[in-house]
């Protein structure tokens, strides 16, 4: 519960701070555009996520995987299992950003 409260805690913040800094950047004649295209990115990168976390509760839900017989308890087994990878996902996908925003430093105006 707490992992997706998180998730959706900051997807909203990400949106909000992300917005910010294209109204403050972008040119007035085309903020409209670009906005409408970073939602569109983002909500295609969620639509991609949500998709491939549902087919990684229908791999993690097979019988050769899943503990008991009864297919809602095999179902329930599988959502458990995922939600446990969601973590290692995080810190990795963590890792991989943080090596490369190192790799391409941002360039601050002065």
């Amino acid at each position: 519960f707490l992992p997706s409260v998180l998730c959706m805690t900051t997807f909203g913040l990400f949106g909000y701070i992300s917005d910010n800094n294209l109204h403050k950047y972008a040119d007035s004649s085309r903020r409209a555009t670009v906005l409408s295209v970073k939602n569109m990115a983002l909500n295609l990168g969620y639509g991609l996520a949500s998709l491939i976390f549902a087919q990684a509760v229908l791999y993690a839900s097979r019988p050769g995987l899943a503990t008991a017989n009864d297919a809602s308890t095999e179902a329930r087994s599988g959502f458990a299992t995922v939600l446990g990878w969601q973590s290692w996902f995080l810190l990795a996908g963590t890792i991989i950003f943080y090596l490369w925003a190192r790799r391409y430093p941002h360039k601050t105006e002065e």
